[in-house]
């Protein structure tokens, strides 16, 4: 797929999630970002998959020119990255990019290399009822394990709370409360006891670094100040709450937790919209080694698999879970990439 092709289609994904600047922002990437400079022949070079479901780099390059402007509110990318962005035309807001495509190239490079570390709180709102029918399943204990686990926000799920459809669940008085557009069955509300939360990334963050939560932040669209806002009260939770996050290829890190067997208690490996940006030799490594995992497991010591990510339909991502020692394989709903909306089929 050509670049302008590849952050079109992005450009109307963003528009679906809500996000009309972003929308104008890679349609004008799109219509105006030639081979020129350093950061154009990089972006106008890449190889592999480069669309959303791939490579993604259209967020990468939107997310570090919005760390940027974060970095220095009074620069002239804040301007494009503020509300007022509105009050210019495309040729001016287009100088201002262009120039930091020419005098900042170093930088923008770097940002590059990284894939997109999102920490998308609110898909905790489908992970959550996942957890739960995990529960349901086996009635015990968790221990949490997630593949690309960035800040390692989303391993906290049972740490927030949430507005199903009228119905309160979760932990009271939490300062993130999260209200998706729920559709279907309420899930079950069994309360859930983990007693281990551990994870993996490439590049794991630290809230307490100023430079990790700019990144973090960075992945929050500008016009969608309320997902900034949710960062900073799970910021509150994470300064609270003791877990592990290791620096580690997923795979490498999985199989090694997968050989870590405890009686009385469901290991649960799960990630979002990770899979995509692991190599297709790991994805076929980390599937191997759940599935010959899942063969040892017993209902004593189960193994269960909750992932959330893009597949071939158009409409959201599907949330699936396998169990294991059963190795059933459940349908448990489908999910707006930010987690606005669930539409849960629940257990089989």
């Amino acid at each position: 797929m050509m670049l302008c092709e590849a952050l079109e289609s992005q450009a109307r994904g963003c528009a679906r999630l809500g996000s009309p600047f972003m929308e104008r922002l890679l349609n004008l990437f799109a219509a105006r970002l030639d081979d020129q400079t350093q950061v154009g022949r990089r972006m106008h070079g890449w190889g592999g998959d480069i669309t959303a479901t791939g490579h993604a780099i259209g967020l990468r390059l939107a997310g570090t020119l919005h760390r940027m402007a974060l970095s220095e509110p009074q620069g002239p990318l804040a301007r494009v990255f503020s509300k007022g962005h509105g009050d210019l035309e495309d040729d001016a807001l287009w100088d201002i990019l262009r120039t930091a495509l020419e005098t900042r190239e170093d930088e923008i490079l770097e940002g590059l290399a990284s894939p997109p570390q999102t920490n998308e709180i609110r898909r905790c709102s489908a992970l959550a009822p996942g957890f739960l029918a995990v529960v349901k399943r086996f009635g015990l204990p968790l221990r949490l394990s997630e593949l690309g686990a960035s800040a390692g926000l989303n391993l906290l799920w049972d740490l927030y709370s949430y507005e199903l459809d009228g119905v309160v669940m979760g932990r009271e008085n939490s300062p993130v409360h999260l209200t998706p557009d729920w559709r279907g069955a309420l899930p079950d509300t069994a309360k859930a006891q983990v007693i281990e939360r551990q994870g993996c990334d490439l590049n794991p963050l630290d809230i307490e670094r100023t430079e990790d939560q700019l990144r973090l932040k960075s992945y929050a669209w500008a016009d969608q100040p309320d997902r900034l806002a949710r960062l900073d009260a799970a910021f509150e939770i994470v300064r609270k709450t003791s877990f592990q996050l290791d620096k580690a290829n997923a795979v490498d890190w999985l199989e090694n937790r997968l050989r870590d067997r405890r009686s009385g208690t469901c290991h649960v490996v799960f990630h979002s919209i990770a899979w995509q940006y692991f190599t297709p030799d790991d994805q076929a490594r980390g599937r191997t080694a759940l599935e010959e995992a899942g063969e040892k497991a017993t209902e004593d010591a189960p193994l269960a698999w909750l992932r959330m990510e893009a597949d071939d339909i158009d409409h959201g991502a599907g949330l699936c879970l396998t169990t294991w020692p059963d190795g059933h394989t459940h349908d448990l709903a489908r999910v707006d990439f930010h987690g606005r909306w669930v539409e849960w089929h629940g257990l089989d």
